[in-house]
């Protein structure tokens, strides 16, 4: 039997079904959207502003999600033009308050909202006093405490919510009262998609960890993002921050327990790249060790999908779809000439929306208008088109030399070169953001653009994997994630970044068509209305004879398909690695279960994979290498011994025998490490970066190498031309490649074959995975960087501060002298780092 309908539950269907709310919502979004262009307003009447406060107020009353969404749209709508009328600020904080939204009843008082009600003071105040976090320092949403609510009653757990939710936020308040209460014991850990997210997981989590540390002498927390612990810190407590690789590399080794993983961005484990089988490896690893499993993801219908991956009961999950921020799209159409605005709520299973004047001739003229209307961030998806879009909207602008503009750009061209373009970007208020760019610049750029320092942040689709960078006005300038088209998630992620929970009630989405070939009205309907499609993974599904297709794998038989991506061909290897090491380690797994069922050669691969002699051990930490390499090399008499020195030559040499061991021409990018031709600029890379060179060293050496060498570039995709070191093109070109390779050739794909070599041929003494990985073969600054420090930083600490640190005989740190390193001076990020690492 169905419960009695409440008057609010009557008054709220009788809204919702209201042609007359609909009227007065696309109205006042039309106002908001003229205001936004310039033009002038159709305003409310005062009968329509008054009756539509009322719909707000009885909206916010629902429990139901859309009726709650409704009610937000129409105070985030009216909020810019009536801020300052009195029956709007009694009315939106009414609603803000039933809804639950505190960090934006903050804001709202800050813009000096000063209203009060009865109502809503004593329905606030009880809210406030129960949802307030462990610090006492904010109140948590309705959402956000109720979802807090579910995981501390949880052994594992999966929700989805918008982007603006406050994932991360939430997480960090679930340690903090986890090691509040009676498990104060426990090592939690956090896996994020890139090395570009676990700094700012480090630094959302620092304040806590210090306040935590001060208030008890017995229990002292210390955040790692080494996968080996070091001797300094052996005795205390952990919060770990790992990428998937650094996950396997810490669960490969003798190292405390983790009892609890946080995984954030969860999609990530099973989305169409590379990476997404060592995601699912890292997360499989930890459920055979017993960890319990958090899973967040933003906008996923089905977030059981993640609990369903590693066998876990899909029970404990929420989908939250109550909005914190909403979002006002627009499209520009500079091929047409045309402009539309979209509307929210309108129409159920179609797109709403109506045709603006456009009073701009290109984007530039865009930019320019919304520079006084708040911070923008531009996305722009490969970094070559982030790169010129950013370079064309600073030629532009007139240079505004603030100290903190050419502080930031000094540092920028002392850090990688100093005819690197971002640091004459900076100086006109503009910046890009991508994931190979050096931390320490990524970190001053973010800096800088919180600040407000920088008001234009061209980006690529790091924006996508989680970092926390919102603003008032995002522009879309591509359909594409990579080389795909966008999907519904991911566009839903991405415009989710503009606006910020606590800094405005909505964002301002502008998606811009430049050329013919992109976006149309269409596209950008069918994203905002169609629902988000449930994520699905072949390891549960098994499509395109994905079984099959990894048993030929083993097998060493042709794909079931002709036409494979390599992308495709690399993921396939990697689930056979996996697979080949779950059934010699006798791992019980989905992947293996399933693999039971739909491949009908189960005996005969099961022979093959048996007759593997590699360690299970080993292959768990290479998924990414065919099972039939290592087995090669493993029963080989024939083996080369790493060399003890790191010059040009060794470095040469160790290439030169990965290649062939491994079959590169085979399995590696012919424009990479696929073509031996190539080895000598990654000879130059692996040298400098194993001799602890700065990278703005080891960029001047692959300058030069580029024009000793007389090699050739390409840097409009399509013509090659031999390097011109006076070319500030060429240059550029250069430094970036640099950047990128030293991150994912260098510091990932070659480590990993030289790690695997090493392991299978009993040489892991001899150091070259480290070195690799911390690039330097010196021991005092591999242990620096364990400890927490940025290459660059700890190179500095190496050269100024030797003789404060104690060595062990095994080359660990096992003392600081305090005293010492506080009597020298070091440079701003260096002092910093120190400070917070080894005294606070």
């Amino acid at each position: 039997m169905n419960a009695q309908k409440t008057v609010t539950d009557l008054l709220n269907e009788q809204a919702m079904n209201d042609v007359y709310l609909y009227e007065l919502l696309e109205k006042a979004q039309k106002n908001y959207g003229s205001q936004l262009f310039g033009e002038e307003p159709a305003r409310l009447e005062d009968k329509e502003f008054a009756d539509i406060l009322r719909f707000a107020d009885i909206l916010s009353r629902s429990k139901t999600p859309i009726n709650k969404n409704v009610a937000l749209k129409i105070i985030s709508v009216l909020y810019d033009e009536y801020m300052n009328n009195n029956a709007f600020k009694l009315f939106s904080k009414s609603v803000l308050t039933k809804l639950g939204l505190f960090p934006s009843i903050s804001f709202v008082e800050e813009k000096g909202n000063d209203a009060q009600d009865l109502e809503f003071v004593i329905d606030g105040g009880i809210k406030r006093e129960i949802q307030k976090t462990a610090d006492g320092k904010h109140v948590l949403t309705d959402q956000q405490f109720k979802i807090l609510n579910k995981m501390m009653n949880s052994n594992h757990f999966s929700f989805s919510a918008g982007t603006s939710f406050g994932k991360s936020f939430l997480f960090d308040e679930y340690v903090e009262r986890m090691i509040h209460g009676a498990n104060s014991s426990q090592n939690f850990a956090f896996l994020v998609p890139t090395r570009a997210l676990i700094t700012q997981v480090v630094n959302d989590l620092n304040e806590k960890v210090e306040l935590l540390n001060r208030g008890s002498k017995d229990r002292q927390y210390k955040i790692i993002t080494s996968p080996e612990v070091p001797l300094l810190f052996a005795k205390n407590k952990f919060i770990f921050v790992f990428t998937p690789e650094r996950l396997v590399s810490y669960f490969s080794k003798e190292n405390p327990v983790i009892d609890i993983l946080i995984v954030d961005e969860a999609q990530k484990t099973i989305s169409d790249d590379e990476r997404s089988p060592l995601f699912y490896h890292a997360i499989s690893l930890a459920k055979q060790k017993s960890v319990k499993l958090f899973f967040a993801s933003p906008c996923v219908p089905n977030p059981d999908i993640f609990l369903s991956l590693v066998g876990n009961s899909a029970e404990e999950v929420s989908r939250v779809q109550d909005l914190s921020v909403t979002q006002n799209v627009f499209f520009l159409d500079f091929v047409k000439g045309k402009a539309w605005q979209y509307f929210d709520f309108i129409s159920e299973n179609e797109s709403s929306y109506a045709e603006l004047p456009l009073p701009w001739s290109g984007v530039n003229e865009v930019f320019d208008h919304f520079s006084n209307k708040g911070q923008s961030l531009v996305y722009c998806n490969s970094v070559g088109t982030t790169l010129r879009e950013a370079e064309c909207e600073a030629k532009r602008l007139p240079a505004d030399k603030s100290p903190d503009r050419v502080r930031l750009a000094k540092f920028i061209r002392e850090t990688i070169h100093e005819q690197y373009d971002l640091a004459n970007y900076v100086e006109k208020g503009v910046a890009v953001h991508f994931g190979a760019l050096p931390q320490l610049v990524r970190n001053r750029v973010e800096d800088a653009f919180k600040s407000g320092v920088i008001h234009s942040l061209f980006t690529t689709s790091t924006l996508l994997e989680g970092v926390n960078l919102p603003a008032k006005n995002l522009f879309v300038l591509s359909k594409k994630v990579g080389r795909s088209r966008m999907d519904q998630l991911s566009f839903r992620n991405l415009i989710g970044r503009a606006g910020r929970l606590s800094k405005e009630l909505s964002g301002n989405v502008i998606v811009v068509r430049s050329k013919e070939d992109d976006w149309s009205e269409k596209t950008v309907s069918d994203l905002l209305t169609k629902e988000v499609c449930p994520l699905e993974t072949a390891i549960i599904t098994g499509d395109n004879r994905f079984y099959q297709n990894i048993g030929n794998v083993l097998l060493d038989k042709p794909l079931t398909r002709k036409k494979v991506s390599i992308k495709e061909k690399r993921q396939l290897s990697s689930y056979a690695t996996i697979f080949a090491y779950q059934q010699n380690a006798r791992v019980d797994s989905v992947l293996h279960t399933t693999f039971a069922k739909k491949n009908p050669d189960m005996p005969e691969v099961l022979r093959k994979v048996e007759a593997i002699d590699v360690p299970s051990s080993i292959l768990m930490s290479a998924i990414s290498i065919k099972p039939k390499y290592q087995q090669q090399i493993y029963v080989s008499g024939d083996r080369y011994s790493l060399p003890t020195t790191y010059d040009y030559e060794s470095c040469s040499k160790v290439l030169h025998a990965m290649f062939d061991y491994y079959n590169w021409s085979e399995e590696e990018d012919s424009k990479k490490l696929g073509n031996r031709q190539n080895l000598p600029y990654y000879t130059v890379l692996m040298s400098e970066w194993l001799n602890s060179r700065p990278l703005n060293l080891i960029i001047q050496s692959t300058l030069n190498f580029y024009s000793k060498t007389k090699k050739k570039i390409c840097t409009d995709y399509i013509n090659w031309v031999e390097f011109d070191g006076s070319n500030s093109v060429h240059v550029n070109s250069v430094i970036n490649d640099v950047m990128r390779d030293l991150e994912n050739i260098v510091r990932f794909t070659i480590k990993t074959y030289v790690s695997n070599y090493m392991q299978l041929t009993d040489q892991a003494s001899s150091g070259w995975g480290d070195y690799l990985n911390y690039g330097t073969n010196d021991p005092l600054i591999i242990e620096l960087e364990k400890l927490g420090f940025e290459r660059y930083v700890a190179i500095e600490l190496q050269k100024k501060a030797e003789d404060a640190f104690v060595m062990s005989e095994n080359s660990e740190i096992a003392g600081v002298t305090k005293e010492k390193l506080a009597a020298i001076s070091f440079s701003h990020e260096t002092e910093q780092a120190v400070s917070r690492i080894l005294l606070g």
